[in-house]
C-alpha cells in the first residue's frame, strides 16, 4: 500500500535525522495543489533511504524543493514528476547529495528535465534516464557546483541545449556514462562555463545542430570515449571551445557535416595521446580549424588518427594555426584531395616527426594537400600514400 506526500512531508519536518521508507509515495488526488513546488526539504542533516521504493508525482507536481543543507537521498527512485519552469523531479538550492537512485520521466517546460541545480549537488552511482525539458537540460539544468561519479545518462531530450546536461557554472564528470541523450545543440552536454570530463563514455548522442557530445566554451577531457555522435551540421562530437584539452581519449565513427569529431571555431585546443578512428564528415574527416587568424588554434601530441574519411581532408581541415608534432596517420582517405590533411586558404600548418602511411586522396594530396606556403614538415615519413605524398 503506498502512501501520499502529506506523509512524507510530515516526516520530513518531524525533526528525525534519517528516514526508510517502508512503502511507495504516491501522490495523491488534490495534493498537486499543496505540492505544486514539491516538497520542501528545508532542514538540515537529513537522510531519506529509499529501501528500493518509488517516489511518484504522476506528471502533476515537482517532487522536491530543497534548501536545506547536507540532504542525502539514497536508494530510490524519482518519476514522474512535472514542473512548469525548473526541475521537474528536485529544484535545489541547497546542499544535495544524491546515490545509488533512479531519476526517470519527469518533464519541465524551461529548465531541467529532472533536476534544476542552484546549489551544491553530488550525484553518485545513479541513473538519470528518459527526462525532457522545452528549453535548457534534459536530466539537468546547473546553475551552482555539481559532481557527477559513476552515473548513467540515457535518453535525456531537451529540444533546445543540452540532451543531458545545460551547465552555466562548474560541472565534474568522473567514469559515467551518457548514452542516446538529443538536444538541437549539444546532444550530451550544453557548457558554459567550466567542465571537466575524467574517464567517461559518450555514445550514440545527438543533435540537429551542432556538438553531438558538447556545444562548449572551456573544458578538459582525460582518458574518456566518444563513440558514434550524430550532428546533421557542424562538430559530430565537439563544437566550439574556448579553450579544450583532451588527453589519453578515443573518439570512434562520429559523423557530421563539418568536422567528424571536433569542429573549433575560434577556440584553442590541445590534444594529447588520443586516438581518432573512422570518424566522417563532408570537410575534416576528424577535425575542421576555421575562425580568425591568431585565435583559433590546435595543438596535437602523440596521438593516432586510423581510417577517417572525408570528401577534403580525411583527417583535417586547417584554415587557420595547427601544429603536429609526433603522431601517426593511418589509412586515411579523401575523396578528392588531402588524404589525411587539407591546409588550406590560410592555413599555417607545422608537422614535426610524424608517420603518414597509406594515406589515400582521389585527386592529389594523398597524405596531405597544401594550398599555401605556410606549410613547414620536419622529420617526418612518409610511406605508401596515394597518389603522392604532399601536394602544393
Amino acid at each position: 500500500m503506498s502512501k501520499n506526500f502529506k506523509y512524507l512531508d510530515d516526516l520530513i519536518h518531524s525533526g528525525v535525522k534519517e528516514i526508510v521508507l517502508d512503502s511507495d509515495i504516491v501522490l495523491d488526488d488534490g495534493e498537486e495543489f499543496e505540492f505544486k513546488d514539491g516538497i520542501n526539504l528545508d532542514v538540515d542533516f537529513l537522510i531519506i533511504e529509499g529501501n528500493n521504493h518509488i517516489i511518484d508525482a504522476k506528471e502533476s507536481a515537482r517532487i522536491f524543493y530543497v534548501t536545506g543543507q547536507n540532504i542525502i537521498l539514497n536508494n530510490i527512485t524519482l518519476k514522474n514528476g512535472y514542473a512548469e519552469e525548473y526541475g521537474g523531479a528536485i529544484y535545489n538550492e541547497g546542499q544535495l547529495s544524491i546515490s545509488k537512485s533512479t531519476i526517470t520521466k519527469n518533464i519541465a517546460k524551461e529548465f531541467g528535465g529532472a533536476i534544476e541545480n542552484g546549489g551544491e549537488l553530488l550525484i553518485f552511482k545513479s541513473t538519470i534516464n528518459g527526462n525532457k525539458v522545452e528549453n535548457l537540460g534534459g536530466a539537468i539544468s546547473n546553475g551552482g557546483e555539481l559532481s557527477i561519479f559513476e552515473s548513467k545518462f540515457n535518453r535525456n531530450i531537451a529540444k533546445s541545449l543540452g540532451g543531458a546536461i545545460f551547465n552555466s557554472w562548474e560541472l565534474s564528470i568522473f567514469e559515467s556514462k551518457f548514452n542516446k541523450n538529443q538536444a538541437d545543440n549539444g546532444g550530451a552536454i550544453f557548457n558554459q562555463n567550466t567542465l571537466s570530463i575524467f574517464n567517461s563514455a559518450f555514445n550514440d548522442n545527438s543533435a540537429d545542430n551542432q556538438g553531438g557530445v558538447v556545444y562548449n566554451y572551456s573544458f578538459k577531457v582525460s582518458k574518456s570515449e566518444i563513440n558514434e555522435q550524430k550532428v546533421k551540421k557542424v562538430g559530430r562530437s565537439i563544437y566550439r571551445a574556448t579553450k579544450l584539452f583532451i588527453s589519453e581519449s578515443t573518439f570512434n565513427k562520429n559523423k557530421s557535416k563539418l568536422g567528424g569529431a571536433i569542429a573549433n571555431d575560434n577556440g584553442e585546443i590541445s590534444i594529447f595521446k588520443s586516438i581518432f578512428n573512422e570518424n566522417t564528415a563532408q570537410t575534416g574527416g576528424t577535425i575542421i580549424n576555421f575562425g580568425n587568424l591568431g585565435v583559433a588554434k590546435i595543438s596535437i601530441f602523440e596521438s593516432i588518427f586510423n581510417k577517417n574519411t572525408a570528401n577534403e581532408g580525411g583527417v583535417i581541415d586547417n584554415d587557420r594555426e595547427m601544429s603536429i608534432f609526433k603522431s601517426t596517420f593511418n589509412e586515411n582517405n579523401a575523396r578528392f584531395y588531402g588524404g589525411a590533411i587539407l591546409n588550406s586558404h590560410i592555413g599555417v600548418l607545422d608537422i614535426s616527426e610524424s608517420t603518414f602511411l597509406s594515406n589515400y586522396s582521389k585527386d592529389y594530396g594523398g597524405a596531405i594537400s597544401n594550398s599555401n606556403k605556410n606549410l613547414n614538415l620536419k622529420d617526418c615519413t612518409f610511406k605508401d600514400n596515394k597518389p603522392d605524398d604532399v601536394c602544393n
